[in-house]
């Protein structure tokens, strides 16, 4: 169906957003780190990107940046999902990311939803 990267820090976000993906039929592959997930992104070519904003260095923010500014991995849409208050989506479109959800609101159902419809397949 798809592959999907989680860059996220915490073990518990990537562990919930792997089963809820993986249930929909997405290969999902994870990188707890800025650094490891540009890498995964540039070897593996996945179809999208999950990504959080609060991470030690380099952020989230910085992740995107380098994310859109390769030629390797510009194309692969990012949707960030994070902490932070709803917002910063508008600043995070313009830099770059397909979509903004703040963690707190997002349920399986939504997250989903959300990687479908980025993908441009139908609702699950």
């Amino acid at each position: 169906m798809g592959t999907i990267l989680i860059i996220d820090d915490s073990q518990g976000l990537r562990k919930a957003f792997t089963e809820a993906l993986q249930e929909e039929g997405y290969q999902v592959l994870t990188a707890a780190g800025g650094l490891a997930g540009i890498a995964m992104a540039k070897n593996s070519k996945p179809d999208l990107i999950i990504l959080d904003l609060l991470m030690p260095a380099p952020d989230g923010i910085e992740v995107l940046r380098t994310l859109k500014n390769s030629p390797a991995t510009a194309c692969i849409p990012v949707v960030i999902a994070s902490a932070l208050w709803e917002g910063n989506a508008a600043k995070l479109i313009q830099e770059g990311a397909a979509a903004y959800f703040e963690k707190e609101k997002l349920t399986a159902a939504t997250l989903k939803s959300a990687v479908a419809n980025v993908l441009g397949r139908s609702s699950i």
